[in-house]
């Protein structure tokens, strides 16, 4: 189509660490064959876990060693979200406090996609309330449709989590110190590395890591 049309394109790939569980084993390697002879194509790969993308492309086993250069997206700023959360609403003529704008980005801690779940739900139980006041209620409703949405998917990902690996999602969402005497340290630390490369969590600084999903958080604390 490229040659065909005379011009360059992009083609891009969205949460590109998902292609090998959709599209099978070894795609990878079968994608990367072909489009490692294309002379008018970019390609732009996009995900939501840096971790499991650094693998991808920085593992030397990986068929896409080395094949893309890395353009770290900064996280949108919640002073942003929280202008746009308002705007929508504003659109549709309900008013909304910034108090409790707040109160959905503390839950869902600003991750984009349950940021926009939770609000459409909110959204909705206030649509189906017959209300002409948005207020707590609305939130709360929404905020339980949201985890009730979300909950399959995070049993499944638990579900294929060891005990220790298990343990230490719990004792991260509870602040609570990640080595015991029940496990060597270098068992920890392989695990919160494996967790790491699931793009479960993210290393802050030394002996500190965070949810990527804060939800997942909320969910193991219920």
């Amino acid at each position: 189509m490229a040659k065909a049309d005379k011009k360059k394109l992009i083609v891009v790939f969205d949460e590109f660490q998902e292609v090998e569980r959709v599209a099978g084993q070894n795609s990878l390697k079968v994608i990367r064959a072909h489009i490692q002879l294309h002379t008018h194509v970019n390609y732009l790969f996009m995900a939501s876990h840096p971790s499991m993308m650094r693998t991808i492309f920085s593992d030397e086993n990986q068929a896409f060693y080395r094949f893309a250069l890395f353009l770290p997206v900064p996280p949108i700023p919640l002073v942003a979200m929280a202008q746009y959360i308002k705007r929508k609403f504003a659109e549709q003529g309900i008013p909304i406090s910034s108090e409790a704008v707040q109160m959905i980005l503390d839950i869902t801690g600003g991750h984009p996609q349950d940021t926009m779940l939770v609000w459409s739900e909110v959204y909705q139980a206030f649509i189906e309330s017959g209300e002409n006041v948005l207020g707590l209620e609305h939130i709360l409703l929404g905020k339980d449709r949201a985890f009730a949405f979300l909950s399959q998917g995070f049993n499944e990902v638990i579900g294929s989590l060891d005990s220790v690996s298990k343990t230490l999602l719990l004792r991260i969402a509870r602040g609570t110190t990640l080595y015991s005497k029940d496990n060597h340290p270098n068992t920890v630390k392989r695990m919160l590395g494996q967790l790491v490369n699931r793009g479960l969590i993210e290393k802050i600084e030394r002996g500190k890591y965070e949810f990527v999903e804060p939800m997942l958080k909320g969910y193991l604390l219920l």
